[in-house]
């Protein structure tokens, strides 16, 4: 007669394979997922792109793979391959071509619509304190632009777009920011930087083209 303990033994260490191998064929069975196509925060609703130049496009996917974009400006499409490390970049046209608004679809094994862009200048606006003040009166400035109020109601210019950067300190570069694209409204222009926006409001209405501000603060010494 085998003896209890041996017995015991035996099966446990059964029902340790069984658990094993059912373990493993789940893993097996589940597909694998995959890395969705990323875009960083400045490529989105309602962003601006420089017009007459190949701006680069950039993002994230799978390694190796294929990354396809349409653009509504263009009757082409552009691709390339994501490298080892799933970065991609394109350059996409916007010669001879301002105005909007106008759509980009960027697809791979997933697909991203971007919507209300517009194609004219694009500015980086960055500084300190001179740069951070805004239109509106804010108690930490005690002050606010001349005629702020007025200024601030009147704010109506859609083909304006303001992206502001959130502050962040690092000691390495960043390959991404936090932030949003909005139009020029009075809820939007009252807390952007004043310089910044005098400067955007000046060149669109000289130039007659939309203007993108991206309002990204230095840190003080």
């Amino acid at each position: 007669m085998m003896n209890l303990k041996v017995l015991c033994t035996q099966l446990l260490h059964g029902l340790v394979l069984q658990i094993i191998i059912h373990l493993i064929t789940t893993i097996l069975c589940v597909p694998q997922a995959h890395a969705a196509i990323r875009l960083p925060a400045l490529i989105s609703n309602n962003m601006v792109l420089q017009r007459d130049m190949e701006v680069p496009i950039w993002g994230w996917a799978d390694p190796n793979e294929q990354v396809s974009i349409n653009c509504t400006w263009q009757k082409k499409s552009w691709e390339t391959i994501a490298d080892k490390q799933g970065k991609w970049l394109v350059r996409i046209s916007t010669l001879d071509t301002a105005g909007g608004p106008f759509e980009m679809t960027v697809s791979g094994k997933n697909k991203i619509k971007i919507k209300n862009i517009l194609i004219g200048e694009l500015w980086c606006c960055s500084g300190q304190s001179n740069m951070e003040m805004p239109v509106d009166y804010k108690s930490i400035w005690n002050q606010g632009v001349i005629n702020y109020r007025q200024e601030i109601r009147n704010a109506n210019y859609p083909k304006m777009r303001f992206f502001t950067v959130q502050k962040h300190i690092s000691e390495e570069p960043q390959t991404d920011c936090i932030g949003s694209w909005s139009e020029c409204t009075p809820e939007t222009a009252a807390d952007f930087s004043a310089v910044a926006y005098f400067f955007g409001k000046k060149l669109h209405e000289e130039l007659n083209q939309p203007v993108g501000l991206i309002h990204s603060l230095g840190q003080h010494n």
